[in-house]
C-alpha cells in the first residue's frame, strides 16, 4: 500500500519567482511531499518505508530543474516567513 501527504511540520522549501502572485509574493513555497510505502505480512508486524527523499535532496532536486531555490538563510527567505507569520497571526486575530 503507498501513503501520500505532505509534511505538517517541515518548512516549505522556497522559490524565487519571476512574477509577484496575488498577494504581490515573489516567493513560492513547495511543500515537501511525502510517500510511505506500508508492507503487510501475516504474522509480521507492518513494515514502513519512505519513497520519497529529504528536504535537502528535495531543494537539489528543484535546483536541477531550473529553479531559483532560496537558502533558509537567505534575507529573501528570511522576510518571507516573518511576512506569512505577520498574516497568520492577523487572521488568528480576526
Amino acid at each position: 500500500m503507498r501513503v501520500y501527504t505532505h509534511c505538517a511540520h517541515c518548512e516549505p522549501v522556497l522559490v524565487r519567482v519571476d512574477r509577484a502572485t496575488a498577494w504581490g509574493d515573489i516567493v513560492q513555497e513547495h511543500r515537501l511531499f511525502v510517500e510511505f510505502s506500508l508492507q503487510f505480512s501475516d504474522g509480521e508486524p507492518m513494515r514502513v518505508k519512505r519513497v520519497t527523499v529529504g528536504r535537502d535532496e528535495f531543494m537539489e532536486d528543484l535546483r536541477r530543474t531550473g529553479l531559483r531555490v532560496l537558502g533558509d538563510d537567505e534575507p529573501l527567505a528570511v522576510a518571507h516567513r516573518e511576512i506569512q507569520r505577520a498574516r497568520q497571526e492577523s487572521a488568528r486575530g480576526s
